[in-house]
């Protein structure tokens, strides 16, 4: 679900590009599993889900895209265990939702 706001005559939409699992104890470093599993539970092979987000700005300059995304450097079986397979049509989609296309992005960042 994209978010919208207005600063000033700008208007920033925040976009999902979906759920997708990464090593807990990697998003936590050092603290312990015992204390993070308090705030948010891992699956079976330690994975918690997190939300990729990027940020589409409506400026006077155009469309600017600031993405914050994966790339494509896993292999399809790490991309399918990790949630991300078919992730650049999630994007596409929330693109969709603010009534814009890939296409009419001038700036990506």
């Amino acid at each position: 679900m994209a978010y919208t706001l207005k600063i000033g005559s700008i208007r920033c939409h925040i976009l999902s590009d979906g759920i997708s699992y990464a090593d807990g104890g990697g998003f936590f470093g050092l603290i312990p599993r015992t204390m993070w599993q308090e705030v948010i539970a891992p699956n079976e092979q330690n994975l918690i889900p997190w939300d990729s987000r990027a940020l589409l700005i409506e400026s006077d300059a155009g469309l600017i895209l600031v993405d914050v995304g994966n790339g494509d450097k896993l292999l399809p079986k790490a991309r399918q265990r990790l949630g991300m397979d078919n992730r650049n049509l999630r994007l596409v989609g929330e693109l969709a939702r603010v009534g814009f296309k890939p296409e009419d992005v001038n700036l990506v960042l």
